[in-house]
């Protein structure tokens, strides 16, 4: 009976009732909706919608507006927002976002700032709703075909993100088109203001706006929805990239992807295919949060890592990390990191992989060692730590100064690699 009524309703009363009644509609409902109000006329309608929402069922609705400082008409803006959400007695929240931005980028460095400011904001158990439209999901694809993305950019913006810091984003208006959003504004007799500088087609998402979607719209009107439906195909299409990238990492990784481990066993990649390994790959960097590599850099560090001697000397550089191989493994180490122990037996890696000595530790200490040092283990064999750490098969670039564990004059304990008869260590989360 509700999908029956939904059908027969018009798009923004089925808004309505989805905000309204989220337990009918999400996996996980909300406790309250933060509508991102930036006093446009898109954010104008979701507010209005989201304030018929909170009228019908009483679910909390509050307001938050993001100055960027950028506009000599921002304060102008913000107080108008501020007055809007007094009209409609509902709690809102102003944040001044840094504006000494200047540079490159400055679109994408704005984003980054908008949505750690939501997370910031976010009430626990909270949705955010975000007014991106149609039209807005057009414009990204075409960005991304423009910048020659993969799936995962030509998906454009999902409608619904995953549980995202205390609670989760929705964009109810991405099968809505801008022309539909007009109408409605003006039927309601909506207020909203007009920011000028989004007709200053030098910024490419303008450009797309006013220059090239109008020339697609002409030629076929129903693009901009036929560009979303496309990207939410794409967007499945990821879902099921990750679930094969996830079993992949399984089989590479001994810890839980929520795990700090990273450390790489490539060894179950080898004879895949090309498209099968960069997709590993690709959402292994995903994990990371780092800026996605190029194709071609992928290409170079696969075929490097897995066509050099075990001897070789491999190591490469992105972003905060240094990326080094050895033997089976590629070892992805932040800029900086480094051993760490305590009295108390405690050692954390620069992989981030944790061990606690477990017995006994009386009377012992931690000490590193230099490669052409004689080491007399506890068992009484004697030679050069060079060597024995060749053996034990550490990392040449830890050899002199992972942490060592000794009683009296002789090693007992090389945490993750041996322990003498005796002694024991345990790897921890």
């Amino acid at each position: 009976m509700l999908n029956q009524r939904l059908k027969d309703a018009s798009w923004d009363q089925n808004i309505i009732q989805q905000l309204a009644f989220p337990d009918n509609f999400f996996t996980l409902a909300p406790c309250g909706w933060m509508v991102a109000f930036s006093g446009g006329i898109d954010s104008r309608v979701l507010l209005d919608l989201a304030f018929k929402a909170h009228q019908i069922s009483g679910i909390p609705v509050s307001v938050i507006h993001l100055n960027h400082q950028i506009n000599p008409k921002a304060a102008s803006w913000a107080q108008q927002c501020a007055l809007t959400a007094a009209q409609l007695n509902l709690p809102f929240k102003l944040v001044a976002l840094p504006n000494n931005l200047a540079g490159p980028n400055l679109e994408e460095r704005l984003r980054g700032l908008r949505y750690e400011a939501f997370k910031v904001h976010l009430p626990p158990k909270w949705g955010l709703l975000l007014a991106h439209h149609a039209g807005d999901q057009a414009e990204t694809v075409l960005l991304q075909l423009m910048r020659g993305a993969g799936v995962l950019g030509l998906a454009g913006m999902p409608k619904s993100s995953k549980p995202w810091h205390q609670g989760f984003s929705w964009r109810p208006l991405l099968d809505v088109t801008r022309q539909m959003i007009t109408s409605y504004a003006t039927d309601s007799h909506l207020s909203w203001v007009e920011d000028d500088s989004n007709a200053d087609t030098r910024f490419s998402r303008n450009w797309v706006r006013h220059q090239l979607l109008p020339l697609i719209i002409k030629r076929q009107p129903a693009a901009p929805l036929n560009f979303n439906r496309s990207a939410e195909c794409l967007a499945q299409s990821i879902e099921l990239l990750e679930e094969v990238a996830l079993n992949d990492w399984n089989l590479t990784q001994q810890a839980d992807l929520n795990a700090s481990t990273t450390t790489v066993d490539f060894r179950a990649l080898e004879g895949l295919s090309e498209a099968h390994i960069f997709n590993f790959w690709r959402f292994f960097w995903r994990h990371l949060s780092l800026p996605m590599p190029s194709k071609n850099w992928l290409s170079l560090f696969w075929r490097t890592i897995t066509q050099a001697k075990d001897d070789a000397k491999v190591s490469f550089t992105l972003a905060q990390l240094t990326i080094k191989r050895y033997q089976h493994k590629v070892y992805f180490l932040a800029h900086g990191a480094a051993f760490k122990c305590d009295a108390a037996g405690r050692i954390t890696f620069p992989d981030e992989r944790k061990f606690s000595l477990t017995m006994p530790l009386d009377g012992g200490y931690w000490r590193t060692l230099a490669l052409n040092a004689t080491v007399l283990r506890a068992d009484g064999a004697a030679r050069t730590w060079g060597k024995w750490a060749q053996n034990l098969k550490i990392p040449p670039w830890w050899r002199t100064n992972i942490p060592t564990w000794w009683r009296q004059e002789s090693l007992v304990m090389v945490p993750g690699f041996w322990a003498a008869k005796g002694y024991s260590y345990q790897e921890v989360n």
